[in-house]
C-alpha cells in the first residue's frame, strides 16, 4: 500500500514537471514567433485569443464536474470504513493528476492551435501575395502614371487660368483704353466702330460683375471699372466720382502705372465734359509726377496726356500753344522703340500738319505729311501704318487744292500700291477714298471714261463689304458714276445707277449711307425735270420727303431740304404751264409755299438764299406782294447779283404775262431798295 502510494506521488510529480517543461517550451516557441510575425498576424492572434477563451470555459467546467464527481466517491469510501483511507488519499492523487492531465491537454491544445493558425496565416498570406503581386504591381503603377497625368494636367489647366486671366486683363485694359481715347479724338483716321462697340461690351460686362459688391468693399480697380462704364455711357460726371474714388483708395507704393492710368482717366472725363482748363492741369501733373518714368506703360500714357493736353489746347483756339506740345512730344519721344509710344509720336506728327493746313500753311503742312512717311513709311505697326496712309491721303487733298492735279492723283495711286491689299478695315476705307478722290479728280481734267472705270473698280473691289465706311464709299462713287454718265448726255444709263443704289442700299440705316441714298435720289428727280417730266420729278422729290424727312442727319436733312425746294420750285412750273385752271394753279403755288417753308426749316446755310428766291416767286404769283418782298430782299441780300440772274431766269421759263413781266419790275425794285444787294 505505501509502495502503491509512492508510485502514484511519483507519477503526479514527473506529470507536473512534464506539463511546465512542455509549456515553457510553448511558449518560447510563440513568443519567439510572435516576434517574428508581429503584425502580419495581430489579427488572426486576437480571433484565436477569443478560442483560447472558450476553451478555457469548457476546461473549466470539466474540472469542476469531475471534482464533483471525486467528493462523491471520497464520502463513500469514508462510510466503508477508516482502513480504507489510503484508498481514497490514492484516488485522490489519482483526481489530481487527471485535473493536471485535462488542463496540461488543453494548454497543449491552445499552443498547438495557435501555432497551426500562425502557420496557415503565414501560407494563405504568401499564397495571396504571390497570386495578386503582380496586378497589385499594375495598380501601383496606372496609380503612379495616373497621379503623374493629373499633376501635369493640374499644371497645363494653371497655366491655362493664368494665360486666361492675363489676356482678359489685357483685353480690359486695352478696352478701357479706347474707351477714354474717344474723349480726345482728333483728326485721325476714322474711329474702327466695330472696335469700339467691342471695347464698351468689355467694360460693361467687368462693371456689371460688381453688381452684388458693396460698394464699401471696392477696390481702387472696382472704381475704376464703375468709371470705366459710365463713361462708356457718356454718364461723365458719374464717371469722375469712381475715377476719383478710386484715386483715393491707391495706396502710397501703388505702381506708378496704377497711378497714372487712375490720373489719365480723370483727365479724359474732364475733357469730355468740357472742362478743358481742369482737364489740361491734370495732363500737366501727368508729366510732372511721372515725365521721367523710363517703363514702357508710363511712357505711353505720359505721351497720351500730353497728345489730349493738345487737343485741349485746340478746343480752346490755341493752335500755336497746340502745336508746341506736338513738338515736344516728338523731342522726347520721337527716337523711342516702344509700340504705343511711337503711335503717340506719328499721331501728334499728323495732327501737327493737319493744323498748319489749317492756318494756311499747306506748304508746311505737305512737310510734315513727307516727314512721316520717310520716318514711319516702313513701320509694320497697324496704327502707325493708318496714319503713314492718312498723312498721304491729306497729302493728296491739299495738292488738289493747289491746283496740283496730277500730283495728287499720283499720291492716290502710291495708297493703293502701298496699302491695297492691306486686309485692316481703317486701311481699306483709306485706300477706297483715295480711288473716290482720284475719280472725281480725273472727272475735273475732261476724262470722264477714266473717272467712270475708277469708279467700276471701287465698286468691283468694295462693292460687298460690310463695313459702314466702305459701304459709305461705294456708295459716293455709284452716284458719282451716275452723275458723270449723265454729263456724257446718257440720262437712261444715268437714271439706271440711281436705281441700282436704291437697290443695293435702300434699306441701309446708316446716315452716311443714307445722305448718298437721298443724294442718289436728288439726282435723279433733276435728270427727270431736265427731260421734261415734271410730275415724275416733283414725285421723287416727295419720295425723298416720305423716306427720309424724319432723318436727324444734317447731311441727310440738307438733301431733304434740297429735295423739297426742288418739289417748291417745280411746282411753281407746273402751275405756270397749267395757269389757265385757276384752282389747280392756286393749289400748286400754295403746295409749294409750304415745301419752300418746310425746307427754310432744315436747309444748310449756303442754300438759304435759293429757297428763299423761289418763296418770293410763289408768293408773288399768289399775288401776296408782301411776303414776296420780304423773301425776295433777304434772297438778293444773301446772294446778290448771281441771285439777281438766277431768279430772272425763272421768269422766263414757261411765262406767263402779264404776271412774269410784272415781276421782273418787282425784282428790280427789290434790287435797287437793297443797295444792289448789300443791305
Amino acid at each position: 500500500m505505501n509502495k502503491l502510494h509512492v508510485l502514484a506521488s511519483r507519477l503526479v510529480a514527473g506529470l507536473v514537471m512534464f506539463v511546465a517543461a512542455t509549456a515553457a517550451a510553448a511558449a518560447a516557441d510563440a513568443g519567439s514567433a510572435r516576434r517574428a510575425e508581429g503584425p502580419k498576424v495581430q489579427v488572426r492572434l486576437e480571433a484565436l485569443e477569443r478560442d483560447l477563451a472558450l476553451q478555457k470555459q469548457i476546461l473549466q467546467a470539466s474540472v469542476e464536474s469531475s471534482d464533483k464527481r471525486l467528493a462523491d466517491f471520497a464520502t463513500l469510501a469514508t462510510m466503508l470504513g477508516s482502513h480504507t483511507t489510503w484508498v481514497g488519499n490514492v484516488v485522490a492523487m489519482v483526481g489530481i493528476g487527471i485535473t493536471v492531465l485535462v488542463f496540461v491537454g488543453g494548454f497543449i491544445g491552445y499552443f498547438s492551435v495557435r501555432a497551426r493558425a500562425k502557420e496557415e496565416a503565414r501560407e494563405a498570406a504568401k499564397f495571396w501575395f504571390d497570386e495578386n503581386l503582380k496586378e497589385l504591381q499594375n495598380q501601383i503603377q496606372r496609380l503612379t502614371d495616373a497621379a503623374k497625368k493629373s499633376e501635369t494636367a493640374i499644371d497645363d489647366h494653371s497655366q491655362r487660368v493664368a494665360i486666361k486671366a492675363r489676356t482678359a486683363e489685357d483685353a480690359i485694359e486695352k478696352a478701357g483704353q479706347r474707351v477714354l481715347d474717344r474723349a480726345d479724338k482728333k483728326a485721325g483716321p476714322s474711329e474702327n466702330a466695330e472696335a469700339m462697340r467691342e471695347a464698351t461690351e468689355i467694360v460693361r460686362k467687368e462693371s456689371e460683375a460688381l453688381r452684388h459688391k458693396p460698394e464699401a468693399e471696392f477696390t481702387a480697380e472696382d472704381h475704376y471699372a464703375r468709371g470705366l462704364d459710365a463713361f462708356a455711357q457718356a454718364n461723365y460726371a458719374s464717371a469722375l466720382a469712381s475715377f476719383e474714388s478710386g484715386w483715393a483708395l491707391l495706396a502710397e507704393d501703388a505702381t506708378p502705372y496704377a497711378k497714372a492710368r487712375s490720373l489719365f482717366a480723370k483727365g479724359a472725363t474732364l475733357a469730355a465734359m468740357g472742362q478743358s482748363d481742369d482737364a489740361i492741369a491734370v495732363y500737366d501733373d501727368i508729366d510732372r509726377r511721372f515725365g521721367k518714368d523710363e517703363s514702357p506703360a508710363v511712357r505711353e500714357l505720359v505721351a497720351k496726356a500730353l497728345f489730349n493736353k493738345a487737343i485741349r489746347l485746340s478746343t480752346q483756339g490755341r493752335p500755336d500753344d497746340e502745336i508746341a506740345v506736338y513738338d515736344d512730344m516728338d523731342r522726347r519721344f520721337g527716337k523711342d522703340d516702344s509700340p504705343a509710344v511711337r503711335e503717340q509720336v506719328v499721331k501728334a506728327l499728323f495732327n501737327k500738319g493737319f493744323r498748319l493746313g489749317a492756318q494756311g500753311k499747306p506748304d508746311d503742312e505737305i512737310a510734315v505729311y513727307d516727314d512721316i512717311d520717310r520716318r514711319f513709311g516702313k513701320d509694320d505697326l497697324p496704327a502707325v501704318r493708318e496714319h503713314v496712309a492718312s498723312a498721304l491721303f491729306n497729302k493728296g487733298v491739299r495738292l488738289g487744292t493747289q491746283g496740283k492735279s496730277d500730283d495728287d492723283v499720283a499720291v492716290y495711286d502710291d495708297i493703293d500700291r502701298r496699302f491695297g491689299k492691306d486686309d485692316s478695315p481703317a486701311l481699306r476705307e483709306l485706300v477706297a477714298k483715295a480711288l473716290v478722290n482720284k475719280g472725281y479728280r480725273l472727272g475735273t481734267q475732261g476724262r470722264s471714261d477714266d473717272e467712270i472705270a475708277v469708279y467700276d473698280d471701287i465698286d468691283r473691289r468694295f462693292g460687298k463689304d460690310d463695313s459702314l465706311a466702305l459701304r459709305e464709299q461705294v456708295a459716293k462713287a455709284l452716284v458719282n458714276k451716275g452723275f458723270r454718265v449723265g454729263k456724257q448726255g446718257k440720262p437712261d444709263d444715268e437714271i439706271a445707277v440711281y436705281v441700282d443704289i436704291d437697290q443695293r442700299f435702300g434699306k441701309d440705316d446708316s446716315p452716311a449711307v443714307r445722305e448718298q441714298l437721298a443724294k442718289a435720289h436728288f439726282n435723279k428727280g433733276f435728270r427727270l425735270g431736265t427731260l421734261g417730266k415734271t410730275d415724275d420729278e416733283i414725285a421723287v422729290y416727295d419720295e425723298i420727303d416720305t423716306r427720309f424727312g424724319k432723318d436727324d442727319s444734317p447731311a441727310v436733312c440738307g438733301q431733304v431740304a434740297q429735295a423739297l425746294n426742288g418739289a417748291g420750285f417745280g411746282r411753281i412750273q407746273l402751275a405756270k404751264q397749267r395757269w389757265g385752271d385757276a384752282a389747280a394753279r392756286d393749289a400748286l403755288l400754295t403746295r409749294a409755299v409750304s415745301d419752300l417753308q418746310r425746307a427754310l426749316a432744315v436747309c444748310a446755310d449756303g442754300d438759304r438764299g435759293m429757297v428763299l428766291g423761289n418763296m418770293g416767286y410763289a408768293c408773288f404769283l399768289l399775288h401776296d406782294v408782301e411776303a414776296a418782298r420780304s423773301a425776295t430782299r433777304k434772297c438778293l441780300q444773301i446772294g446778290g447779283q448771281a441771285a439777281l440772274d438766277t431768279q430772272q431766269a425763272d421768269a422766263r421759263l414757261n411765262r406767263v404775262e402779264p404776271e412774269d413781266s410784272q415781276y421782273e419790275q418787282f425784282l428790280a425794285e427789290c434790287w435797287d431798295s437793297s443797295g444792289d444787294g448789300a443791305a
